[in-house]
């Protein structure tokens, strides 16, 4: 009984302190290339500690994931270009919500953005099996790239993230070696 009053007393408090350490806890490494598919969602690159080979979504509803839409603010996915990761925060947004290691990412080259700005790379209910899941559960980016906490926590400030439109491994890309089964929804 008392092993199981302190472990509840552990998961409490680690529950109510929720990633507010996540980018204070990365340890530094080299800056690394990762490239996201608006198309299919395919999250890839990175090596060693930092690969990265998973799903995840940018844009929301009709929009979600659909090349067509990067230039629809707030509802489109993220533009596809050559990004730098400028900033880790635990919160994103003004005001602030909570998202452990969120990844500021700023364009390369402004006039691809199509007048976009305040893209992020973070998850979508942080701390929660939704954010563990890959892709995490739906309903959470505006344009932003949403990838679940254990592949955020692979990503550090300086490294490139190329958006490209399509997948070169084309539309179906649904399970592979090494990755999680996910269905695109239609």
């Amino acid at each position: 009984m008392k092993y199981y009053i302190i472990l509840c007393f552990v998961a409490a408090t680690l529950a109510g302190s929720c990633g507010q350490t996540c980018c204070q806890d990365l340890k530094t490494r080299a800056a690394m290339t990762y490239h996201y598919y608006i198309n299919t969602g395919r999250f890839v690159g990175g090596s060693g500690d930092s690969a990265i080979k998973t799903f995840g979504y940018s844009g929301s509803g009709q929009y979600r994931n659909d090349p067509a839409s990067m230039c629809i603010k707030n509802k489109g996915p993220a533009p596809a270009t050559t990004y730098k990761i400028t900033l880790c925060k635990n919160t994103m947004h003004n005001p602030p919500v909570d998202r452990p290691c969120s990844f500021w990412i700023e364009a390369v080259d402004e006039k691809t953005m199509c007048g976009r700005s305040e893209i992020f790379i973070h998850g979508c209910q942080c701390c929660t099996n939704g954010d563990w899941t890959e892709p995490p559960v739906d309903g959470c980016s505006a344009g932003c790239v949403i990838i679940n906490e254990a592949n955020r926590k692979k990503l550090r400030v300086g490294d490139t993230i190329i958006i490209e439109e399509r997948d070169p491994l084309g539309e179906d890309v649904e399970f592979l070696e090494g990755y999680s089964q996910f269905a695109q929804e239609e």
